[in-house]
């Protein structure tokens, strides 16, 4: 289990770190942030279109919930 939560911290810190690149903005201070979830603001870009992005990650195979 040990390897795992390693495992997943890593993967955690390589798609903050693209998110932001992207000009997403994460909710949680890295204090308290999880490597399981992770809760990111919709960047305020006039050409983000979150339907696009989701289905652009979906074709991927990746699986994104979009909260309220």
């Amino acid at each position: 289990m040990a390897a795992r939560h390693l495992r997943y911290r890593e993967n955690h810190r390589i798609l903050i770190e693209g998110m932001e690149r992207l000009g997403f903005v994460c909710l949680l201070n890295p204090s308290v942030r999880s490597p399981i979830i992770t809760a990111v603001y919709n960047p305020p870009h006039p050409d983000y279109d979150f339907k696009r992005f989701y289905e652009a990650l979906k074709t991927r195979g990746y699986v994104i919930y979009p909260a309220k």
